[in-house]
């Protein structure tokens, strides 16, 4: 898998045209019913470097192994993230994440409730590579410091 360890360093979205992605975003085209989904962000991710979080690796496999899916789904799974960079967690990413909760615990925002703690970790990978995040997930609408990109 490819992926992003140690030191981040802030990619510029406007000269790299780099997306980090939400996990509905990312594994839209796996079941029929999601295909939709992947059609409506096409024009958003496809063409640009993309980024995914740790958590979303874990969301989808997760997935795939309640849904019980066979090699072949599996295959196409290992595929797609095999084709984005994966961001690991590291001590740097947990500083940023725990000053996003906090900003958002002032600012009266969901996303500083334990309840979304998978979708804070993706907020603050993106606000951490400075990327606009790609997601059709509400929960990010208003996170302080996130520029979020939906069509």
């Amino acid at each position: 898998m490819g992926g992003v360890h140690g030191r981040y360093q802030a990619v510029s979205a406007r000269t790299r045209g780099s997306v980090l992605v939400d996990t509905s975003v990312f594994g839209a085209g796996l079941t029929p019913r999601s295909i939709p989904l992947a059609q409506r962000y096409d024009r958003l991710v496809v063409g640009r470097r993309r980024f995914i979080s740790f958590q979303t690796v874990m969301e989808l496999t997760f997935g795939a192994n309640v849904a019980g899916w066979g090699n072949a789904r599996r295959l196409k799974l290992n595929s797609l993230i095999a084709g984005a960079e994966v961001v690991w967690a590291g001590a740097s990413l947990a500083r940023t994440c725990s000053a996003l909760r906090t900003r958002c615990w002032q600012a009266g925002h969901a996303l500083a409730q334990a309840a979304h703690n998978a979708d804070l970790w993706i907020a603050a990978t993106a606000i951490h590579l400075d990327l606009p995040l790609v997601a059709e997930d509400g929960i990010f609408d208003g996170v302080p410091g996130l520029h979020r990109e939906q069509p």
